[in-house]
């Protein structure tokens, strides 16, 4: 079952932390690197190709940031609640061959990424899904430091 990490956003328009009302610390996904685990392709949500590691940070600025497993990406975000607004990415613009798909898969990536409209945090993992409430991206806690 996942429960939905709180987040709301200060008068500097920077994210900050609250509690739920369940009285569970949130802004769990803020300050760390997740990994990203599956990616809703417009067909299904399936894993990353194997070789290739995709990131998502999502900064006390308002930033989201990583590897889209090919180039690194930025793009701002905001969080309210569980809700979650995406802008566009801006990313490098290398060109990597292998593994095959990548550049396909980078694509669909970011893509995903910016049709988020909700967290949903779990004990293993965090969810972003879109505004239908279908799964966009599933990510990996991150180990402890």
């Amino acid at each position: 079952m996942l429960t939905a990490s709180l987040v709301s956003c200060g008068g500097g328009g920077k994210p900050t932390s609250t509690t739920t009302p369940l009285g569970r610390p949130s802004g769990s996904i803020i300050g760390h690197t997740w990994q990203v685990a599956t990616i809703n392709n417009g067909t299904a949500v399936v894993g990353v190709i194997d070789g290739t590691s995709l990131t998502a940070r999502f900064g006390d600025d308002g930033h989201v940031s990583g590897s889209a497993g090919c180039n690194h990406y930025s793009a701002t975000y905001t969080l309210d609640g569980s809700a979650l607004h995406v802008g566009p990415a801006i990313a490098t613009r290398k060109h990597c061959e292998s593994p095959a798909g990548v550049m396909q898969q980078e694509s669909e990536f970011l893509h995903a990424l910016e049709q988020s409209r909700t967290v949903e945090a779990g004990e293993s993992l965090v969810a972003l899904r879109d505004a239908r409430n279908t799964i966009q991206l599933t990510l990996n806690h991150p180990e402890p430091p």
